[in-house]
This record gives C-alpha cells, structure tokens and sequence, in this order.
C-alpha cells in the first residue's frame, strides 16, 4: 500500500537498467562494469551479455500490456 504512495509521482524519463545478480560480489561488479559503460550506447549489447540490461525506450503506456512466460508454462 504504502509503495504505490510513494512512486505516485514518480515519472519515467532517460536510462532504465535492469540487471541480474546472484551475488553481493556480483552485484558489486556489474554496478562497477554498468558505471563504466552507461555513457557509451554502443556498450549496451555487451552489458546486456553480461545480464545488465540498458535501455532509453520509453515505458509502457497505460493500454499495453506486459506478460511473463516461464519455462513449462503455456508451452
């Protein structure tokens, strides 16, 4: 409940990342590699080999949709 609150005013604008860790150490090492190559676009495809995931599209709009697939499921 409490969430929703505080991002009411929140608006979507520039770089949105989105990364995958297993690990603090790992964590702390693709906060490091994605602190080194935010700037430079043509990085991105190696961030994103590295499970960091850049992206200056905009959000999703209010009538699309989002959906999740997970192996086994729908298939």
């Amino acid at each position: 409940v409490v969430l929703p609150q505080i991002s009411a005013e929140y608006v979507a604008e520039g770089v949105r990342v989105g990364l995958v860790a297993d690990s603090w150490a790992t964590l702390e090492k693709r906060f490091t590699m994605l602190e080194s190559s935010l700037e430079d676009r043509s990085k991105w495809d190696f961030l994103a080999k590295q499970f960091i995931f850049v992206s200056d599209a905009p959000p999703l709009t209010d009538n699309q949709l989002l959906a999740h697939m997970y192996p086994g499921q729908g298939s």
